[in-house]
């Protein structure tokens, strides 16, 4: 391959291989003049039709068991197990944004978890907290064990174990709770866990920074007293 470099004079000879992704039908786009035909060409040398995460549910322990792996390092923290329950509900969930969003989930969970097993009440499982915070899909899941395959055991590392006696499990999440409140808890633990690192918090609550602010600023205004690391 070669590339032409802007204002150059000569070709200069590179030796790569691309890794496109996209979640769109290009030929789609290219029949309706979005994407260049030739780009097209040059890129699908060997294409691979991976369907998205709520369709290949058979991944979900697996990708879980990794990822708690993963972000247990990363936050130097214990490696917990995984409720039966927990996994009901991550098999069942309508994963809209796939794989990324079962990895944030996941993360959020290990920073939330204080015992030896996560537990329902540590999933945030909404993509913008504040518009479903603890989502309306899990309402909607069973957490019939029945419907948990068996194989799931056997081929995985999960310890499966009936819920522990505390409902909130350290988080103070009560029933009955609002959802606003449920949602501060859950942001004021985070940053407990990030030692108030407000970049990082936005980041694992998988929200932008400007929110986190914002809704810091009104719990200031409802009298709320706290303090957090200065902004760099």
């Amino acid at each position: 391959y070669q590339i032409d470099k802007v204002g150059g004079k000569e070709p200069i000879p590179v030796d790569v291989r691309v890794i496109a992704t996209t979640n769109q039908n290009l030929l789609e786009m290219i029949d309706s003049g979005k994407f260049r035909e030739d780009l097209y060409f040059r890129l699908n040398v060997f294409p691979l039709a991976l369907p998205p995460l709520r369709d290949r549910m058979d991944d979900v322990p697996v990708l879980v068991t990794y990822f708690i792996k993963k972000h247990s390092q990363i936050n130097k923290r214990n490696c917990p197990a995984v409720s039966r329950e927990t996994l009901n509900i991550l098999t069942n969930y309508h994963w809209r944004g796939n794989v990324r969003e079962l990895e944030n989930v996941m993360e959020r969970a290990l920073l939330l978890c204080n015992g030896e097993e996560i537990q329902p009440s540590h999933l945030l499982m909404s993509s913008q907290l504040g518009e479903t915070t603890i989502n309306e899909d899990l309402a909607a899941i069973t957490t019939d064990y029945s419907k948990t395959p068996a194989s799931y055991s056997s081929q995985t590392s999960f310890t499966f174990s009936e819920p522990q006696n505390s409902p909130d499990n350290g988080l103070g999440i009560e029933v009955g709770m609002s959802m606003k409140e449920a949602e501060k808890r859950f942001i004021f633990k985070t940053l407990h866990e990030t030692k108030g690192n407000r970049t990082h918090a936005a980041k694992t609550l998988g929200i932008s920074i400007r929110t986190l602010r914002n809704k810091l600023n009104e719990y200031r205004a409802e009298g709320i007293d706290f303090e957090l690391e200065p902004e760099e």
